[in-house]
């Protein structure tokens, strides 16, 4: 698998603006959700891609404080607009502290997984030539996985939980990549590889889960570059326009969240 291959599929909506994304489809939209009101109308949110296929500015902004967020849909905003994403809320909030002009520079991507943002982060600062001081993630469960095999086709991982197999897998296929010990060693080689960027980049990465998943030390105290935050319990009262993702409260109360947690750093 080329990484021009893996780039491409990105491309394929870089420099464009869609009105509708993966499970925040027209088809499915509906004016209430299972807690309530939608809390949008079926045409105000906009996605809007840089020429690299990521919803943020372009990487070519000169700034002396580079600032990345890494995430899945999340923080990618799906079904949100990008001003109410947690990472585009804690990025106002340092600028206003630091009061420094700094790109909006977001990987997150739908479905993607740890392995995902290994391969983004890698290729931002060598392609890119980014020197990343700080690294914000929320990462998805540990169980899900960024597959690629000989032909070309990209096969995405996203079991709800480690006893729920994907449809596109037989039972036996679906035990092994549930495995916790599995899941654990790839996400532990993905983590290794973003703690070798940050360590010949001098950054630091501060990162959760969405999901708490992990309970293990070896995620907390093997990766001297990488700060696994214990973030407090919150309740999610409202939506995304999908009716399906966490919606702007949550964001809100992340964003609070991080910041009070690194906020000593700036």
């Amino acid at each position: 698998m080329t990484t021009k291959y893996k780039i491409g599929l990105r491309l394929r909506r870089a420099n464009s603006t869609l009105n509708w994304l993966n499970s925040d489809a027209e088809e499915t939209y509906s004016s209430t959700t299972r807690l309530g009101p939608n809390l949008y109308r079926a045409d105000e949110i906009e996605y809007k891609f840089n020429s690299h296929g990521f919803r943020c500015d372009e990487f070519n902004i000169v700034t002396t404080l580079p600032i990345v967020f890494s995430g899945c849909s999340i923080t990618e905003g799906t079904g949100l607009h990008q001003h109410e994403t947690w990472s585009y809320l804690l990025l106002e909030k340092i600028r206003e502290k630091t009061n420094k002009i700094i790109p909006y520079w977001n990987i997150g991507v739908a479905a993607s997984s740890i392995d995902t943002q290994a391969e983004y982060l890698h290729w931002l600062t060598t392609t890119q030539n980014i020197n990343i001081k700080f690294i914000f993630g929320l990462f998805p469960p540990i169980y899900r996985r960024d597959l690629r095999i000989a032909s070309d086709k990209r096969r995405i991982w996203l079991p709800v939980n480690p006893s729920a197999p994907s449809e596109i897998w037989t039972d036996d296929v679906s035990r092994v990549f549930s495995d916790e010990f599995y899941a654990q060693h790839q996400t532990v080689r993905s983590m290794m590889i973003i703690d070798s960027i940050c360590r010949l980049n001098r950054s630091k990465m501060f990162y959760t889960f969405w999901n708490k998943d992990p309970e293990n030390d070896m995620f907390r105290d093997n990766f001297p570059f990488l700060n696994l935050l214990s973030l407090a319990e919150y309740e999610n009262t409202d939506l995304a326009r999908d009716g399906h993702h966490f919606g702007p409260t949550y964001h809100s109360i992340l964003a609070e969240l991080y910041w009070a947690l690194v906020e000593p750093y700036f």
